[in-house]
């Protein structure tokens, strides 16, 4: 779909060119690859979250269509990308911002998860 959407854009360039006599020039960076979880390590990540947790802390209801860096590791070797909720009512902000910060009252609880699921991979 990135590929027929970049040849449509360079086909408009052209032609938009063209009728003004001119020419284009189109370069089109395809951005960072789509992130997509390894089945195997999600299934053990939500047994280590229902195991440390449990059922109400685990939800795999969001669903993304984006890219990130991180999905260069992904293409690479079987990985896991995961959010945990850090927001504080009234206290949100968005990610990579310099108002960003996450609750203490999840750090803990998340580092530990975290560290859980490590050990659990090693485990096996």
């Amino acid at each position: 779909r990135r590929a027929h959407l970049g040849q449509r854009v360079r086909e408009i360039a052209q032609g938009v060119a063209a009728m003004h006599r001119g020419k284009a020039k189109c370069v089109i960076w395809s951005g960072e690859p789509a992130v997509i979880n390894d089945s195997n390590m999600v299934s053990r990540f939500r047994s280590t979250v229902l195991e440390v947790a449990g059922p109400d802390a685990f939800s795999q209801d969001i669903s993304r269509s984006g890219s990130d860096d991180f999905g260069f590791y992904a293409q690479c070797i079987p990985s896991i990308y995961f959010l945990f909720g850090s927001g504080e009512p009234g206290k949100n902000s968005g990610l990579h911002t310099p108002t960003f910060a996450v609750s203490d009252e999840i750090l803990i609880p998340a580092t530990e998860l975290a560290i859980t699921y490590c050990f659990a991979l090693l485990e096996e």
